[in-house]
């Protein structure tokens, strides 16, 4: 075959950044939870703290382009 194996885990992180990407934070909370679930199996939790990281920065993107830019200095 010669492709790397991807995971269960692997699968859901890429399903749930692209939720991110889309504004789908609802389905993103679901899939958050199953990452949530297969982290508790497991040692390597690589995959939740990158979907945490995901989360935040579209958290961040989101504030910063609806809030109104300020005028000034400060």
């Amino acid at each position: 075959m010669g492709a790397l194996k991807q995971s269960l885990s692997d699968d859901v992180l890429a399903v749930f950044k692209r939720a991110c990407r889309e504004n789908e934070f609802e389905l993103a909370n679901y899939l958050l939870s199953a990452l949530e679930a297969m982290a508790s199996k497991q040692t390597d939790r690589h995959q939740l703290d990158a979907a945490y990281l995901t989360f935040i920065a579209c958290c961040e993107l989101g504030t910063r382009s609806t809030e109104p830019k300020q005028m000034g200095g400060n």
